[in-house]
């Protein structure tokens, strides 16, 4: 391997590279954020087996409301991968997350335009699909699929 091959081959796998301390954040908060959101998103997937009595609609309110707690935790754990991480955990772009994108936007201006703002940004209790719903899941989509990476991430 000539000089300039070993270079451009050492530059594209980061050999000899030392990571960037960013905001004094190491590798071990690194391995926490990671670790919360894969429990968060193990936990947010049996928030369908919640069911609470203390609620007016026992099925569907306690379950979007623990649901959204759990994104905004992990989302927060993301927030610190991102910035401690430069490149490595940013969300990528491709045509999933371009037609998500799509969709909450034009989401989002049908409630602009539409008769209640209050209830298409809030929604109701019996069915909790409002905006802040929706960009609760739009979260967590770019956190699943900014962190879940390989194939064995998403079959554990």
């Amino acid at each position: 391997m000539g000089k300039q091959s070993r270079a451009k081959w050492e530059r594209k796998n980061g050999v000899g590279e030392e990571k960037p301390k960013i905001l004094g954040l190491e590798s071990g908060s690194e391995k926490a954020c990671i670790f919360i959101i894969r429990w968060g998103t193990y936990l947010a997937l049996f928030v369908p087996l919640i069911i609470s009595t203390q609620f007016f609609f026992p099925f569907v309110a306690p379950k979007t409301t623990l649901f959204r707690i759990i994104v905004e935790i992990i989302f927060v754990a993301y927030l610190f991968l991102v910035i401690s991480n430069s490149g490595k955990y940013r969300p990528r772009i491709n045509a999933l997350s371009i037609g998500l994108t799509i969709f909450l936007s034009v989401f989002i201006l049908t409630s602009f335009t539409g008769i209640n703002f209050e209830r298409s940004f809030w929604s109701t209790y019996e069915r909790m699909t409002g905006i802040f719903t929706m960009l609760h899941l739009f979260a967590f989509f770019i956190v699943l699929s900014s962190v879940f990476k390989r194939r064995e991430d998403w079959e554990k």
